[in-house]
């Protein structure tokens, strides 16, 4: 099978949606598009309240979701299987991939202004958190076209080849004749002061030799990859994100460890932050994918 054999689209008529879809809709090529809208519980129990029937609400909410909301999708010459779910947007997703038993979700961002242009949207913050199949974040930036430049794949002290997001990244640079370019952050802690300091050049080399037996392991296990491996110093967003734009990358993937809501913000998840600084897509692996 391939990557994107199914492709679970969240939809509601916003930009962020319309340019997830278009993006999807140019990498199907005969793959199954769905298109899933989550009709808000919150305005059931308004309704509940008020005593309104929301029959003609939600048909309205269909009519669109068939309608002008996946239009875009037409350019490409797909139709996409539409769905309509009384549940949160995440939810309705997640019910997607639970029902089909596969498939990658992809979802838009929509590039706010302010404080919170730096995070993804609530629907999104919930799927980092919960969502067990690869999450594709789509930034306003993105281009509706096939990926033909490398795959950034971040990597921490801890990653092998037995990684989740290595192996995905490796598969979908196996599939689409991609190059993968390893990407290391070496960011010293910032409480340490620098005259007590570790010998940060022998760190430094030590980060270099195991990216460099990385990428060995990598080159012997998938021989018709092209694999490239770099250790970079400072902010790992920040770096990411430099390394996407260097690189020209058609893709960073990360792996995915669903920290908890409060963790995320307390310790400024990378996830969170990268999708405002990238003109990419970003995949989000979670550690439990297999394949």
């Amino acid at each position: 099978m391939g990557m994107f054999d199914r492709l679970i689209v969240g939809v509601d008529g916003s930009d962020g949606s319309r340019n997830a879809l278009r993006w999807a809709s140019a990498q199907a090529r005969g793959s199954e598009v769905i298109a899933v809208h989550g009709f808000s519980p919150g305005e059931q129990l308004i309704a509940a309240a008020a005593q309104i029937s929301l029959d003609g609400v939600r048909a309205d909410h269909e009519s669109l979701l068939c309608g002008p909301w996946t239009e875009p999708a037409s350019e490409f010459g797909v139709e996409p299987k539409c769905e309509l779910y009384d549940d949160s947007g995440a939810n309705s997703l997640m019910i997607v991939t639970a029902n089909h038993g596969s498939g990658v979700i992809v979802v838009g961002h929509q590039g706010h202004t302010g404080w919170s242009r730096h995070h993804v949207g609530s629907t999104t913050a919930k799927l980092l958190h919960r969502c067990d199949v690869p999450l594709i974040i789509i930034s306003p930036d993105t281009k509706p076209e096939p990926i033909i430049g490398p795959i950034v794949v971040g990597i921490s002290g801890t990653a092998d080849l037995e990684s989740a997001h290595l192996a995905w990244a490796a598969a979908l640079a196996g599939e689409s004749g991609l190059r993968l370019n390893l990407v290391g952050v070496h960011q010293p802690p910032s409480y340490f002061d620098p005259s007590l300091s570790i010998d940060s050049s022998a760190v430094k080399e030590a980060n270099a030799s195991s990216m460099r037996s990385l990428v060995g392991e990598v080159r012997s296990s998938y021989p018709k990859v092209a694999v490239r491996g770099e250790v970079r110093s400072g902010l790992a967003t920040a770096e990411l994100a430099a390394a996407a734009a260097d690189h020209s990358a058609g893709m960073v993937v990360l792996g995915n460890h669903h920290p908890s809501l409060a963790a995320a913000l307390l310790s400024g998840s990378i996830l969170r932050h990268l999708p405002s600084m990238i003109s990419c897509p970003m995949a989000a692996i979670p550690a439990t994918w297999r394949g």
